[in-house]
C-alpha cells in the first residue's frame, strides 16, 4: 500500500511538470505580415545600445486578443502596440544600457558601483528552443495564454544615432 502511494505520487509529480511546459499554437487569430530586426546603438556612451523587433499584424479583434511579450534570441520582452499605414505594429526593444563603474584607489569613491546582478530564473530558463530568425509571441484569449511561433525575422542594417553636438 505504501509503495503504491509513492508511486503515485511521483507519477503525478511527473505529469505536473511536463503541464507546465508552453506550448505553441499552430494558427493564431492575426498573421504577421512582416518581422523586422534591427539593432541600435545610442549616439553617446551613456546612451546604451539594443535591439529592436517589429512585427507589422494584418488586422484582428484588439478587444478580444492582447499582445503580451515577445521571446527572441533568448530574451523576453514586453510588447507596445500602434497603428501605421502598413497595418497594426507590434514593437519589442531589448534595450542594454552599460554600467558606469568607478574604479579608484580610494575605496570610498567606488561606494555608488553595484556589484553583479545575480540573473533570475525567468532569465536563465528561456521556454523555448528557436533559430536566430524565429520569434515567439505570447497573447492573452479567451483568459487563457497562448504561445505562436514567428518565422522568417529578417535583420536590417544596424542604426548609430549621432550624439548632439556641444554648443
Amino acid at each position: 500500500m505504501k509503495r503504491s502511494m509513492i508511486a503515485l505520487l511521483i507519477l503525478m509529480m511527473g505529469l505536473y511538470a511536463c503541464s507546465s511546459q508552453k506550448k505553441l499554437t499552430a494558427d493564431a487569430p492575426f498573421t504577421v505580415s512582416k518581422a523586422i530586426c534591427q539593432t541600435w546603438i545610442g549616439g553617446m556612451e551613456q546612451t546604451g545600445h539594443g535591439t529592436e523587433v517589429t512585427l507589422t499584424l494584418d488586422a484582428f479583434a484588439m478587444d478580444q486578443i492582447t499582445l503580451k511579450e515577445l521571446y527572441f534570441r533568448g530574451r523576453v520582452g514586453e510588447i507596445t502596440m500602434g497603428d501605421t499605414t502598413d497595418g497594426i505594429q507590434a514593437k519589442c526593444n531589448f534595450f542594454e544600457q552599460p554600467k558606469e563603474i568607478a574604479m579608484h584607489s580610494d575605496p570610498a569613491r567606488e561606494v555608488g558601483n553595484q556589484p553583479p546582478r545575480v540573473r533570475s530564473k525567468k532569465e536563465v530558463e528561456f521556454p523555448f528552443e528557436l533559430k536566430p530568425d524565429e520569434a515567439v509571441i505570447s497573447y492573452m484569449e479567451n483568459d487563457s495564454l497562448k504561445f505562436f511561433k514567428v518565422g522568417n525575422v529578417v535583420d536590417k542594417p544596424g542604426r548609430v544615432y549621432q550624439s548632439r553636438p556641444n554648443n
